[in-house]
């Protein structure tokens, strides 16, 4: 049976910038939350619109396979004027042998997630980039 691991963190100065409400949406969501520039999502996601001015994105990296004999890392992009507040990581195809991340981190403008080789190929490893304007 095939699983899949998801994890969604807040950098620390996202509790100055975005403030309690989105910290609370953002850490009691199962899944990662979907592409904020689509119109039809942007309207239902409450990471999306938080009031106030402050526009929230949410950036999908591309899956990237986790190899068998490196490890790789995967990355998604703050767009230009938004300001990385949080990020995090999704693995699916995950089989007997769970993959070990060995770092999920903000890196500037970027988010990035660093995991160890697996025995079998499959697996594939997608990073999210939580991004925030005025």
């Amino acid at each position: 049976m095939k699983r899949t691991l998801s994890r969604i963190l807040l950098a620390p100065l996202a509790l100055g910038v975005l403030g309690a409400g989105l910290g609370a949406a953002a850490a009691s969501a199962a899944e990662p939350a979907a592409d904020c520039a689509r119109v039809e999502t942007a309207a239902l996601n409450p990471l999306c619109n938080t009031g106030g001015g402050l526009r929230v994105r949410v950036v999908i990296g591309d899956a990237v396979a986790i190899g068998t004999t490196d490890a790789i890392a995967a990355t998604a992009t703050c767009p230009s004027r938004y300001r990385l507040v949080g990020g995090g990581f999704r693995i699916e195809g995950v089989g007997a042998e769970e993959p070990v991340v060995r770092a999920s981190y903000p890196d500037d403008v970027d988010w990035r997630v660093v995991v160890a080789p697996v025995d079998v190929a499959g697996p594939t490893v997608t990073a999210y980039a939580l991004c925030a304007r005025r």
